[in-house]
């Protein structure tokens, strides 16, 4: 099933025709009401014009908390608890937190969701938090574990977005970040950084660029490798600071 089924298959889902009246289904109380401006805030964010959560519950939420989704379910290995993810095409995701940080999550009762960003090539762990003025706030949980700030950036350091374990993330200011961006160029087809196609030998190439210099760390058959190479690369050339996104 690719996007585009996956994407309607969740519209159907959250919309129906009830006595001639196209309803959608709030997300925190989950009950179908008439898709107007009586009952939900205007976003043209969303596909249908109109934000997830219903008014009566983006005001007075503690009344219907009992009916809403909550915190995920999880399971605690030591010092490593695993969060499951499902979403609406049946699929599980597996995310992994310290153990030492469940309980914030817990008392945040937050419901995550998983979701693919292209750039940079992986799934993030976010939530949405409606707000009393109709708008929406997206929370992404490697940010929330690392307590940044509006200036700061929060990287993976193994390019997994999964991964939200603090010996994976490393937080960096604004002037860092510009230091060692870590986006692929708009011409890189891999999805990794420092990985590119080379034609003439019919291999991904790695290589990095170091005082104006560059430097071809070697050629691979698999893109995932390369990947991987590039970012142990990365560290031995530029240090401690590594991970996209």
């Amino acid at each position: 099933m690719n996007k585009q089924e996956r994407a309607k298959i969740n519209y159907e889902q959250k919309h129906k025709i009830i006595n001639g009246i196209e309803t959608k289904k709030c997300r925190q109380c989950e009950e179908f009401l008439p898709m107007t401006t009586e009952y939900y805030f205007e976003n043209k964010k969303f596909k249908d014009g109109f934000v997830a959560i219903c008014k009566e519950c983006t005001k007075e939420p503690e009344k219907r908390k009992s009916k809403a989704k909550g915190f995920n379910r999880y399971k605690i290995q030591g010092d490593t608890t695993i969060i499951f993810i499902d979403n609406d095409a049946g699929e599980i995701f597996e995310c992994f937190i310290d153990t030492e940080d469940l309980q914030r999550l817990i008392d945040l009762n937050y419901s995550w969701c998983v979701t693919w960003y292209k750039n940079p090539n992986t799934y993030y762990v976010r939530t949405n938090k409606y707000l009393k003025n109709g708008k929406v706030e997206i929370i992404l949980l490697h940010r929330l574990i690392m307590n940044a700030g509006k200036d700061d950036h929060v990287h993976h350091k193994l390019h997994n977005g999964l991964d939200n374990r603090k010996y994976n993330l490393i937080k960096t200011s604004n002037s860092k970040n510009n230091q060692h961006r870590r986006g692929k160029n708009v011409n890189n087809k891999s999805g990794y950084r420092n990985v590119f196609w080379n034609s003439s030998r019919n291999k991904w190439q790695v290589s990095i660029c170091k005082n104006y210099k560059r430097i071809i760390i070697g050629y691979f058959d698999d893109v995932d490798e390369a990947g991987r190479v590039a970012e142990e690369a990365r560290q031995q050339y530029f240090g401690e600071w590594a991970g996209e996104g």
